[in-house]
């Protein structure tokens, strides 16, 4: 079984702002990388992602950026989902 740590969960407002553990030191941005991302996280091949899938992909993303920090709280991972939509929704 899982060990419970009982300190309050960051917000992802002080995650995103670097106020606990985590880094994107050593981060390359590759576009092709990111259409294979992209197009693995589209499960429906809508060409879009929506709320769903975004939340598979920020769990993804999140482990693969903060691998010792703490695990997204499902309210966490749904404010992280509507920062994300809000700043990529063009519609």
């Amino acid at each position: 079984s899982k060990k419970k740590d009982n300190k309050p969960q960051p917000t992802v407002q002080q995650l995103m702002n670097g106020e606990t553990e985590g880094s994107l030191e050593g981060f390359v941005f590759d576009p092709a990388v990111c259409r294979r991302a992209f197009e693995h996280y589209d499960k429906d091949k809508s060409g879009y992602l929506d709320a769903k899938e975004i939340m598979k992909l920020a769990d993804k993303l999140w482990d693969t950026f903060f691998p010792q920090g703490p695990k997204l709280s499902e309210a966490n991972k749904k404010e992280l989902v509507l920062e994300i939509i809000s700043k990529t929704d063009q519609d």
